[in-house]
C-alpha cells in the first residue's frame, strides 16, 4: 500500500500475492491469473484467482470428474440457495465454486481477499460429500 492513495482501486491479483505471501500459501502466477492448491481432512483441490474490474473471482475445483444428470444438477441448485455468495456450476466435467471479493479501496482489499479465500474454501469443504455422492 505505500505510495497509493487509500481510495484507489487496488489490483486484484497483487493484493492476492500479499496475503498469500504474508500467509505463508505457494501459489504459481499463471497467464490471467494464480493457481493455489489447498487442502483439509484429506481432501485436496485447487482454486484459480482472476481479477475483474474492482473484483477478485476465485474459482475453486473439485478434483473428481462429473457427469451432468439430473441428481447432481438437483444438489447444485439446492446448493446455490444456501450460498450466500457465488454459485456451483459444471465446465469440462469438474464442478466449480464461484466466488469473489469486490475490492473497493486498498485499505480494505487484503481483508476481502482474506475472507473470500477462507469462504470459498470453507464452502468446497462443507459440500464436499454432497457433492461427490451425486456425481456418482
Amino acid at each position: 500500500m505505500a505510495g497509493r492513495f487509500v481510495d484507489e482501486c487496488p489490483d486484484a491479483l497483487r493484493e492476492l500475492m500479499h496475503v498469500l505471501n504474508d500467509n505463508g500459501i505457494h501459489y504459481q502466477v499463471e497467464k490471467g491469473g494464480i493457481r493455489l492448491a489447498f487442502s483439509k481432512g484429506g481432501r485436496v483441490w485447487e482454486t484459480v484467482a482472476r481479477s475483474a474490474p474492482q473484483t477478485l473471482l476465485l474459482y475453486g475445483l473439485y478434483p473428481f470428474e462429473v457427469e451432468t444428470s439430473g441428481r447432481l444438477l438437483s444438489q447444485l441448485n439446492e446448493i446455490n440457495e444456501i450460498l450466500v455468495n457465488g454459485g456451483l456450476f459444471v465446465s469440462s466435467g469438474r464442478i466449480v465454486l464461484r466466488t469473489g471479493a469486490d475490492l473497493f479501496d486498498a485499505y480494505s482489499a487484503q481483508e476481502s481477499i482474506m475472507r473470500a479465500l477462507e469462504y470459498n474454501a470453507g464452502a468446497i469443504v462443507r459440500f464436499w460429500h454432497a457433492l461427490q455422492s451425486a456425481a456418482q
